[in-house]
Order: C-alpha cells, then structure tokens, then sequence
C-alpha cells in the first residue's frame, strides 16, 4: 500500500474533510433523476500527491462526460436565429419571439426585427438568439452558425467596444436602454412645447435673445462696477456691526458665479442649438436609459430617466472632458429633470395610454406620487441643501478601464443663488405665564 492510499484511508481522518467521489455524477446521466452529490472542501493549492492527481482527472472526466451528451443544447422548436449582415453591420430577426423583444430591436413592417450590433452581441452572450451568417458556396447561399469569437471579431473600433460594454452593463441592471439618435416610434422632448410647429417663433424668440444678452454682457461690467462703488461709499460706517448674512450677501454680489437653468422655459433659453445639428464636442450622449418599467413601449417612449456619456481613459485620443465639452453636453441633454414638475405628469399620461389596465403600472405611478409628496413636507433649507447636492441638469459619464466600467454622475449646482446660511426668522415668541388653577 503505498503512502497516499494510507493517508487517504486514515481513521484519524474526519468523514467531512475525505473529499467526495465525483464518479458519482455519472449516475445522473440519461434518465436517471439522481441528485448531484454535495461537494467537498477545496483544494486551494495543489500537494503533489497522487491522490489528489487521480482525483483531478476523475472529475475533470465525469465533467466532459456530461457535457458530451447529445440531450444538452438548445431545443430545435424554441431556437430564435439571427442573421448578421457584414455590409450594414446589424443583424435581423426573421421570427423574432420572446419577452426581450419588448426592450431590444427595431420592428420592421415585414414582421422582422433589426438589431443594432451592440443589441446582436448581448442576445448572442446571454443565449438568446442563435448567431447566423449566410455564406455563398458554389452559388448557394448555406447558414454557418457564428461562435462567440467570431462575433467578437465583428467589432469596428474600441469606441464600439466600449458601448457594447457599458450596454450589456446596464441591461444586465435590469435598465432599459436604446441609443440616443434612435428613430424607431415617438419619445417626449423637454422642448417639445416649444417645437410644435413654432419654429418661426422659436428662431425669434432666440435672436432676440441672443441680441438682449449681447448688450447686457457689455454694460454689465460698467454698472456693476459703477453700482458697487456707490454702495460702498454709502454703507461704510467705522462701527457698523455686519452679519453673517450681511458677509455673506456683500461677498456674493463680488464673486461671479454661473446660474443654470432652473426652469423648462430657462431651458429654452439656455438651449440655442438645434438638437439634430452636428456635435463639434468629441463627446456625444450614447444612450438613454430608463428605470424599469412594466408598462414601457418602444413606440410611444416617455423623458428617459437618465442619459449616458462614454469615455475611455486608456485611449490615447481622448481626454478627460474639460469645461467646454461639458457646457456642449449639458446643452444636449434631454431627459427627465428633477427640477420640472410637469414631467411626470407627462409621463403619467404615456404610462396609461400603454397599459390602462396593467396593475404593476399604476403602481409604480403610485410609490412615484408618493415620493414627489415628501418633498413638499421638506422645509426651506432643507430643500435649498437637497438642490445644492442633486443639482439641476445632470448626466452619467461612464469611464471605460480596460473593459472595467464605472459610473460618475456629473451635474451643475448653483452655489451663487442659493442662501445657505442661516436666516433668523423674523417672528418673536413672546414668554406667556402659564395659567394657575384656582383651589376650591
């Protein structure tokens, strides 16, 4: 008996820690309903013994065993096939079936449905569809069914991998997402009170605008300047006591600050641009995405919840997003804002005109009412301090490290407008001297 066989036979050796017999796993092959045998502790490290050898290869072989049988696979009948084009780099479904056609593709009038590259790789990963690709041999066109690494080997550019990445990320959250240029269906705009056909008004309206800020911008620094002297001459006093809001307001009519827009027609203001013009920033808002949602419809999509921006720190091209590329993306951004109270009134109405009756709607309409009240019982400074920390526009800049993604909410503040410090109230509560009962 050699070495190993006695260490392994050891009565000195608990029965937990004697590793399992993994030709046991056999006994589950075919149409035996045996239960797979619990494991054993791991071997982190291997000790050279044979024992340990024999013990690998036998599991290494019940593995491929099972893995060997002809019944594991996909069943013929519940197979969806997607055929990818090389020329126009998407790949079409010819009988699409299946819940994930809810949130992914775009319905054709044939019935088909046409999936975006980064839509095909993510149904392929997940085992979705069957990735197809129809070759011509000898005048004959035959189906050759793709592997996963030749799918991989269909990307373009590192800015496609990246969205791929930051896609699949999100739709592994649970998140809705489409691309922000898609022309499937309707979606709600910001801006779409104004664009109803007002575009004459709306060209004027912004070239008066612009000519109205143009002269404020040169008179601004004159009477600024012309206004602060006076009331310095007239306020100075040796002993004048100052406050700390008095300090506070002196310094902030010094100091220039950037206000952002706070409201939907401030928004229109601030906006200028045409939202379909070319971008001239390197960066552009990839994707829309949208908190889950039973009763969403791709046709007929309200404001996106969020709208997501990519950038590579590894890429040699691009840099960090400086001051101007931000000013070119807050511009842009046209999704649900916190600060505009008839956005969820607007949701409201798309959400019912899709499902009416769906229960699983009017309750996420509900716990969303719900949270818009607590904000009203909030009180005046608590609510300045929550506009301080949530901002007003905002967006997700997702950073690409080496197929690692993370997260960064970048959004604008207003430090100069809101008066944090703390305002006395001006009511006195005068001492009332508590009644006395009177003693019989």
């Amino acid at each position: 008996m050699s070495d190993n066989e006695e260490t392994f036979n050891d009565s000195d050796v608990e029965g937990d820690e004697l590793l399992q017999d993994w030709s046991l796993a056999t006994k589950i092959i075919g149409d035996n309903k045996n239960v797979i045998p619990l494991r054993g502790e791991k071997d982190y490290e291997p000790d050279g013994t044979g024992m340990q050898g024999s013990m690998l290869f036998k599991a290494k072989k019940v593995m491929f065993d099972v893995l060997r049988q002809p019944d594991r696979g996909t069943i013929i009948k519940n197979q969806v096939k997607a055929y990818y084009d090389l020329d126009l780099h998407v790949a079409t479904i010819k009988f699409p079936k299946g819940t994930f056609t809810n949130t992914v593709g775009s319905p054709n009038s044939d019935g088909t449905l046409t999936l975006q590259f980064h839509e095909f790789v993510y149904l392929v990963e997940r085992g979705s569809v069957s990735p197809i690709i129809d070759l011509g041999i000898n005048g004959e066109k035959e189906e050759y069914l793709l592997s996963l690494q030749d799918v991989y080997s269909f990307f373009k550019s590192q800015d496609e991998l990246d969205e791929f990445f930051v896609y699949a990320y999100l739709k592994r959250m649970g998140y809705i997402v489409f691309p922000t240029n898609w022309k499937y269906g309707k979606q709600l705009s910001v801006y779409s009170r104004y664009n109803k056909g007002e575009n004459r008004f709306q060209n004027t309206y912004l070239l008066l605008n612009g000519i109205f800020n143009l002269f404020t911008n040169i008179s601004y620094s004159w009477l600024k300047d012309w206004a602060t002297n006076i009331n310095n001459i007239i306020s100075f006093h040796p002993v004048k006591f100052a406050s700390s809001g008095a300090i506070f307001e002196s310094i902030n009519k010094t100091i220039t600050f950037y206000a952002p827009p706070k409201s939907q027609k401030q928004l229109l203001e601030s906006h200028g641009v045409d939202l379909n013009a070319p971008v001239s920033s390197n960066y552009k808002i990839a994707f829309d995405v949208w908190k889950p949602n039973p009763s969403f419809k791709k046709s007929n999509r309200y404001l996106p919840d969020f709208q997501i921006v990519i950038h590579n720190k590894n890429s040699k091209k691009a840099e960090f997003p400086n001051l101007k590329d931000f000013k070119g993306i807050f511009q842009r951004l046209d999704h649900k804002f916190p600060f505009i109270n008839d956005v969820d009134i607007a949701e409201e109405k798309v959400t019912k005109s899709n499902k009416t009756g769906n229960v699983d709607a009017q309750r996420h309409l509900k716990s969303r009412r719900k949270n818009n009240k607590g904000d009203k019982t909030l009180s005046l400074y608590a609510r300045k301090m929550k506009r301080i920390k949530e901002g007003y526009r905002s967006f997700l800049l997702a950073v690409m490290d080496g197929g690692l993604v993370s997260i960064v909410k970048i959004t604008e503040t207003d430090f100069g407008s809101e008066n944090i410090w703390y305002v006395p109230s001006p009511k006195i509560v005068q001492w009332k001297k508590p009644n006395q009962k009177k003693r019989n």
